[in-house]
């Protein structure tokens, strides 16, 4: 979870960055997790499959230990030799940068945030990513108190996370936010699972009370159409765009 804010510090000149880890008992477990769900599917041939998830937990397992990661036991895992360039994930504190530019931030932080860009696991010079440890990092950035005084942007990982601790924090987060935006491509709008499982645990969180004053689905890739639409594509967008929302306040509707 990302959350970005203004620089109110007195190194309000400075982007900073304050990277919070789960603890060693989390990571422990999240570890166990991942380990008695791949038992249960070895063991189960009706079941054997792979799914989303389970790729989800192999790219966390070679983000963070790359080759060595490849049939190690959770004790190996959990090694603190794994660990020894992040002290701070053992020590249960903030990691902190402080930079002059926006590009220097995130350079340095690139680690810990989640990329589609993967490195060679297999690779001697594998570089270890972080992002499976982090829960959330915040962002302070300088020279926008004008934008950014009294407001908070958090970008969400998404719900049902496998670590309690950031399933948790997440649902912390929405119950107390003022707006909230569930973002899908425009074409899968009313079918993409995580969007409504998040729509509709974002709906039961807010009672009498809550912060929230919007919530709004976004669709993107509006402009993305077929080769042989585009010679009226302003028609053809316009139109799609029309459907869809009617598609996704018919099914909100159904759900209440």
């Amino acid at each position: 979870m990302i959350q970005v804010e203004a620089n109110m510090t007195d190194s309000d000149s400075k982007y900073i960055a304050e990277i919070e880890f789960m603890t060693e008992e989390e990571w422990n477990e999240e570890l166990w997790s991942i380990f008695r769900d791949r038992s249960y599917k070895d063991g189960n041939d009706e079941d054997n499959e792979r799914d989303d998830d389970d790729d989800d937990d192999d790219e966390k397992i070679s983000a963070l230990y790359g080759k060595d990661g490849r049939g190690a036991t959770l004790e190996e895992l959990m090694d603190r030799k794994h660990f020894r360039e992040i002290p701070e994930f053992r020590l249960s504190v903030k990691k902190i940068f402080l930079c002059d530019t926006a590009e220097e931030l995130s350079e340095k932080i690139t680690c810990y945030t989640r990329s589609n860009t993967r490195s060679d696991t297999r690779s001697d010079t594998f570089k270890r990513q972080y992002w499976p440890l982090v829960k959330c990092i915040t962002i302070k950035v300088p020279n926008s108190k004008d934008l950014l005084e009294h407001v908070v942007l958090v970008d969400l990982p998404g719900n049902g996370d496998c670590n309690k601790s950031r399933d948790e924090m997440w649902k912390s987060f929405v119950g107390n936010c003022s707006a909230v935006w569930i973002v899908s491509d425009i074409s899968r709008a009313t079918s993409e699972k995580e969007s409504w499982e998040i729509l509709d645990s974002t709906v039961s969180l807010f009672g009498p009370g809550g912060e929230c004053r919007s919530i709004s689905f976004i669709c993107t890739k509006t402009d993305d159409i077929e080769e042989n639409q585009k010679a009226d594509a302003r028609t053809c967008i316009l139109r799609r765009n029309e459907t869809t929302k009617k598609l996704v306040r018919d099914k909100f509707n159904k759900q209440k």
